[in-house]
């Protein structure tokens, strides 16, 4: 039996489709890009790889859409950083990135593709609130401040909007 478009008789929910982009960094700063078929896990395209580094150790990133990342830099002070992707057509290519501010000394971010952000900073969990998402800038967050303090540590998933696993 094929993976692909699957139904469950359960539920009326298709099996998954489309592709999934994989954005990742390399220790020496450079950006990563794979794409996945969604239905079947199979790579469509990549390991495509930067030529030039962000300029910064990266410590934590989660993606916004297909061509927006915000980039936290592993040094003192926490910056938080945009990262506007121009291609992944044979290589990554993105601009130089944007400083959006300090404070974000996190482990992990993710984005849950609606409005917020979620963070791991030293076993705790923290929201922001995205004012408008549609302008994939990351500039506009607010809400700086744990909302779990139960000793986050491992792995930070969002897989739907308001969402965080």
């Amino acid at each position: 039996m094929e993976w692909n478009n699957v139904e469950s008789h359960n539920c009326g929910t298709v099996s998954p489709h489309g592709v999934a982009s994989v954005y990742g960094v390399l220790s020496d700063g450079r950006l990563t890009y794979t794409s996945i078929d969604a239905a079947t896990g199979e790579r469509t395209a990549g390991a495509e790889v930067s030529e030039v580094s962000l300029g910064f150790k990266p410590k934590a990133m989660a993606t916004l859409d297909f061509n927006t990342l915000l980039v936290t830099e592993d040094a003192p002070g926490g910056r938080l950083y945009r990262v506007d992707i121009v291609s992944v057509r044979d290589k990554v290519t993105f601009a130089t990135p944007v400083f959006l501010g300090t404070g974000y000394t996190h482990d992990l971010l993710a984005y849950d593709g609606s409005s917020h952000l979620f963070g791991i900073a030293d076993g705790s969990l923290h929201r922001y609130f995205d004012e408008d998402p549609q302008d994939g800038q990351g500039d506009d967050l607010t809400g700086q401040g744990a909302v779990d303090t139960g000793g986050w540590t491992q792995v930070l998933l969002s897989t739907s909007p308001d969402t965080v696993t």
